[in-house]
């Protein structure tokens, strides 16, 4: 199984900067820069409303979406790998041809997006 490689969970995001329409994306809980303990790990990214995408550019409801979506993306991707090779185990024992071919379309959904998310 491909693991990912990048920043670890959990990832944040922590609102929105009204002055750019900026929402940031960091790993861990920002209270630890206060106490000390280490738990904050970083910025991750920033997902701004940018005027030159499309013709409108991208609205601070977009952006805030976007970054809501990315913070999930660790969690989604352990998700998406539990759940496919749960599924490649369960057509092993599947009567129906039928049942295995659809599950296998979906395993094999499933193993493209996940090398996507952690092949180089």
């Amino acid at each position: 199984m491909s693991y990912f490689k990048g920043t670890p969970g959990p990832w944040v995001a922590n609102g929105e900067d009204r002055a750019v329409v900026e929402t940031l994306l960091f790993c861990g809980d920002v209270s630890p820069l206060i106490s000390g303990d280490g738990g904050y790990r970083g910025d991750i990214a920033s997902i701004q409303s940018c005027n030159h995408i499309g013709p409108h550019g991208i609205s601070r409801a977009e952006a805030a979406a976007n970054a809501r979506l990315i913070a999930a993306a660790p969690d989604l991707l352990e998700a998406l790998q539990e759940a496919a090779h749960a599924l490649n185990i369960a057509r092993l024992v599947m009567a129906d041809k039928e049942a295995r071919d659809i599950a296998g379309e979906f395993v094999a959904k499933a193993e493209a997006a996940i090398a996507k998310a952690t092949q180089p």
